[in-house]
């Protein structure tokens, strides 16, 4: 079974019944790392479906090689961002909870964009969870802690479980990598319980666009779109590189949509006169900046 789902191809929102083939609760961890607290979690709760999402490719195939183990069926993994997976593939009400454990604090006030747990972010985390639902977070930094609450009670959709907010977590219930660091070091560990009181309304951003492969014809100067940015609102479109090799050209891009970004490499083949059979890869999400590049330098004949 593939515990990695390919999502480059979704039109929609996943349907968590079909990827696991029964209707049980659903909990999600944001930064799985190397799937320590993510697998124990699947092993100690059976009755539960489990959806963990990481960036890091390095980290994901740690975590596979890991869960590969074992014989379990509850548990999927999201290779992604997480606001843009939250964004394109959980769907609306269908969290009971969501684990984030020690996010990067990025604490010099230049990269304050960077930190995930910001008010935004907590419109669209409560529009995914369903009634009463909660966010589970674990942080060593103080002032990270301290932005977290203030930020993510901002639209007040959110609302802390604990007095101050927080507590300090003294137990040892499932230690994360990072957890057994900290403490090792001597720090504190504080533990944040936020609970969904409001369904925001929350408009999806990241679009599947209808874009098929087929014949094409280049613009005499599509060239001139080399290191030049193409731009629509929030979704932005580069060619980074052309190559004109014997029998293809290839066009290296960088395509960004508000929060997702991808690498692209598209491949030309001549085909008939002045035409070229245009090759999209597989793993790339066909999105709005994707479209605007293409409309950019050549048009279909269809």
């Amino acid at each position: 079974m593939n515990m990695l789902i390919n999502w480059y191809n979704l039109k929609n929102p996943l349907n968590f019944l079909n990827i696991f083939g029964n209707d049980n609760p659903v909990d999600c961890e944001i930064g799985f790392g190397e799937g320590d607290f993510l697998l124990k979690k699947c092993k100690n709760e059976p009755e539960r479906n489990f959806i963990g999402i990481e960036y890091s490719k390095v980290c994901t195939r740690k975590a596979l090689k890991k869960i590969n183990n074992y014989n379990l069926n509850n548990i999927r993994l999201i290779l992604l961002d997480a606001e843009s997976a939250f964004d394109m593939l959980i769907p609306e009400i269908s969290l009971d909870n969501i684990y984030i454990n020690f996010p990067d604090p990025w604490p010099k006030n230049k990269h304050e964009k960077r930190r995930l747990l910001d008010r935004d972010f907590s419109i669209l985390t409560s529009s995914r969870l369903k009634d009463n639902g909660k966010v589970h977070i674990l942080t060593d930094h103080t002032f990270y802690r301290d932005f977290i609450l203030e930020e993510m009670s901002y639209y007040g959709v959110l609302r802390p479980l604990f007095n101050n907010g927080y507590k300090e977590k003294t137990d040892d219930t499932i230690l994360t990598k990072y957890e057994k660091k900290w403490r090792s070091e001597g720090r504190k560990i504080y533990y944040i319980v936020l609970q969904k009181v409001i369904h925001p309304f929350y408009e999806r951003k990241i679009r599947y666009e209808d874009i098929k492969d087929g014949n094409v014809k280049l613009k005499n100067d599509f060239e001139r779109f080399y290191k030049k940015a193409i731009k629509d609102n929030n979704s932005l479109a580069k060619i980074t590189g052309i190559k004109r090799l014997q029998d293809k050209i290839e066009i290296e891009t960088i395509l960004k949509d508000w929060s997702l970004f991808q690498k692209c490499k598209i491949t030309l083949i001549p085909d008939k006169m002045n035409e070229y059979k245009l090759i999209i890869p597989e793993n790339v999400f066909r999105s709005y900046s994707l479209k605007l590049l293409l409309e950019s330098i050549f048009s279909t004949n269809n």
